[in-house]
């Protein structure tokens, strides 16, 4: 049963891995911008916890709830798998987004934003 529900060649289980792979590639996008501006290792953890593990758990409830779905009309009607389907598609157009703005900032064609400078005392 879960061989003909999670097969490869379903385009639900392959928008899942396009769009998981591309939140890996944000994530390791922001660690070389982040190695460039002066990264903390200390963050990874913090980073994996509120960005990366949140968005693939998502993506994975969403995958599979669609691919249930598939598999079985009477589970979710038209408009909420189309819906659920969507959403997989927006997570991985906002990384790809993300990934592009990230380039951008290794490239130097975007600059990082500075901090901005302490405020002068007056005479």
């Amino acid at each position: 049963m879960l061989t003909n529900l999670f097969s490869f060649n379903d385009p639900v289980v392959q928008a899942f891995l396009v769009a998981a792979g591309l939140v890996l590639l944000d994530w390791i996008c922001g660690l070389l911008v982040g190695l460039k501006t002066g990264f903390q290792w200390s963050q990874i953890p913090r980073q994996l916890t509120t960005f990366v593990l949140p968005y693939l758990g998502g993506l994975v409830v969403m995958a599979v709830i669609a691919a249930v779905a598939e598999h079985y009309p009477g589970f979710i009607q038209g408009t909420g798998y189309v819906a659920l389907v969507g959403s997989i598609v927006a997570v991985g157009v906002k990384a790809l987004a993300d990934i592009f703005t990230k380039l951008q900032v290794l490239i130097g064609s975007s600059p990082v934003a500075a901090p901005a400078p302490a405020a002068q005392q007056g005479p």
